[in-house]
């Protein structure tokens, strides 16, 4: 849990205690860690594996969010609101999650604000995520949203890697065009050195040469 960008910062006597309220849950691959429209009652952080987290619209069609790997932290709303689940977290492989209640994070962030100011970062985070999501659709050329998407994809996990269901399909999806052009793009981008792929796992070798791609200006 302390490697979770959310606690990096915090005393170990701080996560200790929240770690005495947290639990382990172990899924098997197409197991549902919660669905969309369940109440929200825990943050999660990702121990093993990958979960997927999507939205299903009101013709069944499944809409990915994002693909998280360790430490990736998700259900953050549920912290705040206590409200349903927006979206619906699947393990798309063998998968082990920590799960942080609610009650014990409200405790903890309101006698810590390096914990408080941790949690407004990350929803902060998710704002501008689904904000940038909605433009860059709109006003980006594919190759800029790729690169976009492969850079929120990273920065959920580890900053440095992002995980790709078979043939790039969510990447696809996120970036707003078709699976062949988006491979063909990731290629490109491998070709020039700014990422290196390894099966389902690209690694960002080159950030800013992505950031300059995005932002010539």
């Amino acid at each position: 849990m302390s490697r979770a960008a959310l606690f990096s910062g915090l005393r170990a006597s701080r996560i200790l205690e929240l770690a005495q309220h947290s639990f382990v849950q172990c899924l098997d691959q197409g197991d549902l860690l919660f669905s969309e429209g369940d109440r929200g009652n825990s943050l999660y952080v990702v121990a093993k594996g990958h979960l997927r987290l999507y939205t299903t619209d009101g013709d069944g069609t499944q809409h990915t969010l994002a693909l998280l790997g360790p430490p990736a932290t998700f259900g953050e709303l549920a912290v705040f609101d206590r409200r349903r689940r927006s979206a619906t977290a699947e393990a798309t492989e063998p998968a082990e999650v920590v799960g942080v209640p609610a009650k014990a994070l409200r405790d903890a962030y309101r006698a810590d604000p390096d914990l408080a100011e941790a949690l407004l970062r990350s929803l902060a985070a998710l704002v501008r995520s689904a904000t940038s999501q909605r433009s860059t659709v709109l006003f980006w050329d594919l190759h800029r949203r790729v690169a976009s998407a492969l850079l929120d994809a990273a920065d959920a996990n580890d900053g440095r890697t992002v995980y790709l269901d078979a043939n790039a399909a969510t990447l696809a999806e996120q970036a707003g065009g078709s699976g062949s052009a988006v491979n063909k793009i990731v290629h490109q981008l491998e070709r020039e050195g700014a990422i290196r792929q390894q099966g389902l796992l690209v690694e960002i070798l080159d950030r800013d040469g992505l950031l300059r791609l995005i932002d010539p200006d």
